[in-house]
């Protein structure tokens, strides 16, 4: 099962807008991406802020992402890892335990900002009060959604991670 880093977006993901939208590009300058473009927006300095989802001016106009099937996917219980930058620019990393990677990362997709890492490792990682470390980064743990599922608690650094790098 391959990760999906190096896959051409469109062979990973579903994404779909009705019109076209805005967008800053490697210059930071605004420009138009055409109907079902994704954006992967830009500051004004040229700086890569990642995938930019939005609701869109009226209702059916916004922007959908989701990830397609493949044999990329985590099979059972894992822990999804997701930063993202809100739509005042702050950066979130947080982390969801799951047992369906697929749904959890089309849900998290569909947060309104700028999408810069997805990644999903098998297992649970390890709840440290709250957070997880993966990478050596600290991921919120949210406990929004729990799975019913029991699973061995992986330490970091595993192996057979599934990161998706959108930005």
């Amino acid at each position: 099962m391959p990760p999906l880093v190096g896959y051409p977006f469109a062979e990973a993901f579903d994404f779909t807008r009705p019109v076209a939208a805005a967008v800053r590009n490697q210059a930071g300058e605004v420009e138009s991406a055409a109907i079902d473009e994704p954006r992967f927006d830009h500051d004004e300095a040229g700086n890569r802020l990642g995938l930019l989802v939005a609701a869109g001016e009226t209702l059916s106009q916004g922007d959908r992402c989701a990830v397609i099937a493949g044999d990329w996917e985590v099979v059972g219980p894992a822990t999804v890892l997701h930063e993202y930058a809100d739509a005042e620019g702050a950066v979130q990393r947080r982390a969801y335990y799951t047992a369906s990677v697929r749904k959890m990362v089309n849900s998290v997709l569909a947060i309104e900002g700028h999408h810069r890492i997805i990644g999903a490792v098998p297992g649970f990682l390890k709840n440290r009060a709250g957070e997880v470390l993966y990478r050596e980064r600290l991921w919120e743990l949210s406990l929004a959604i729990g799975t019913g599922v029991e699973s061995e608690v992986l330490e970091d650094g595993s192996e057979i991670d599934r990161i998706l790098v959108i930005a």
